[in-house]
């Protein structure tokens, strides 16, 4: 039987050949790869430091130390042009790489971000941030994107999308959302049911043509300049303040009925020449400033049809320089009075008598509310 013997000689050298080919192996593992050297630069150069041990290299545990990144100054740091090797740093709460080249970036690893700015980048295509269960704020002002898809946690409460090429964003389920911009994009339609916690929607020099904003009670503000609406309406948004319409040339009608819009001091509808029809509540106040042009339409007349009976009461004198007394045989709950712009005035009402003294001169709008319904009554004061 022939037997076969393995050299001490073959298996020394074996083995050191393999410990070498090991040894690398585990270096470049060890240091996280750039594709671009200048974010690798930049990071090293940050502070505080992330290279612990000065060997001019970045490990997978070192990147592990580093919480936020901000690399956004083109003067100090030249321009990024590949982010490849930021999924490293997993334990990021902030990535700031604001004003560079980027044209594309995975941040499907970096779950603990609470902020992500990429503004004024070259992106283009698809951003997915769907992995993000934790972000809070996100910025990408000024980019190429045609789509973002977003988380469906309801942390997000900050997006900024302007200077895009967006035709939708699905922002279903984000209820806390409270700000909202896509100024300068193609959007036709958006869908915000689900967005009740809205303050301020940005939404100008888009291609709407129509857009939903019943029952957002805590929206104050809201900028839908330069589309293609031809109707809006008013409805639950009882925190509104400021609405900007310029330029909706198509725009026919606004109605603001069943809104309880009594806080508006800002209606701007410069430019949408269309426009004819304001339908408004008796409470509702609009600002002065409107067009001549506009027909304000209110439903006072109609709050007249309501279960009281206009015989059962009298409004003297009528008109009135001083008083107006109330003689009815109902118990009068509530009195208010409104001017022509429907703007409630107020006033002091003691058992059905009215002091009027310190009113202008002019039309205004009497509405008594009883036990058992309401009524207005038109009243003049000379």
């Amino acid at each position: 039987m022939t037997k076969k013997f393995i050299s001490l000689k073959s298996v020394t050298t074996a083995f050191c050949l393999a410990s070498s080919v090991l040894g690398y192996a585990q270096s470049s593992t060890d240091a996280v790869a750039f594709e671009d050297v200048k974010l690798k630069e930049a990071i090293l150069k940050a502070y505080p430091t992330v290279d612990a041990n000065k060997d001019g290299e970045i490990s997978f545990e070192e990147a592990k130390s580093i919480k936020s990144i901000r690399i956004i100054d083109p003067v100090t740091n030249q321009k990024i042009h590949s982010a490849k090797g930021i999924e490293a740093f997993t334990n990021l709460t902030e990535l700031n790489l604001g004003n560079n080249n980027l044209s594309s970036i995975d941040v499907s690893q970096l779950t603990l971000l609470s902020t992500l700015n990429l503004r004024q980048n070259q992106l283009e295509g698809t951003l997915d941030v769907s992995m993000l269960s934790n972000l809070k704020i996100l910025e990408l002002n000024t980019n190429k994107l045609t789509e973002i898809i977003l988380p469906k946690q309801n942390l997000l409460n900050t997006i900024y999308a302007n200077d895009n090429q967006l035709t939708q964003l699905d922002t279903s389920n984000l209820s806390g959302l409270t700000r909202l911009f896509l100024v300068r994009n193609k959007i036709k339609t958006l869908n915000l049911n689900d967005n009740k916690a809205l303050q301020r929607v940005h939404l100008d020099t888009n291609e709407l043509e129509a857009i939903d904003l019943t029952g957002l009670s805590k929206l104050n503000w809201l900028n839908v300049d330069n589309n293609q609406l031809t109707t809006l309406g008013f409805k639950g948004n009882t925190a509104l303040k400021s609405i900007f319409l310029k330029n909706n040339t198509t725009l026919s009608t606004l109605d603001f009925q069943n809104g309880d819009v009594e806080n508006i001091s800002i209606l701007n509808v410069e430019g949408s020449t269309s426009l004819t029809t304001i339908l408004k509540d008796c409470n509702d106040a609009l600002p002065a400033t409107l067009p001549a042009s506009i027909d304000v339409k209110d439903n006072c007349g109609n709050l007249s049809l309501a279960s009281v009976s206009s015989n059962s009461f009298s409004v003297y004198p009528n008109p009135t320089t001083e008083r107006l007394y109330i003689q009815t045989e109902h118990r009068i709950l509530d009195i208010k009075l409104f001017d022509e712009l429907g703007q409630n005035i107020p006033i002091q009402w003691t058992d059905g008598t009215i002091n009027v003294k310190h009113l202008n001169r002019g039309l205004y709008w009497l509405q008594i509310q009883t036990e058992h319904g309401s009524i207005i009554h038109k009243v003049v004061k000379k």
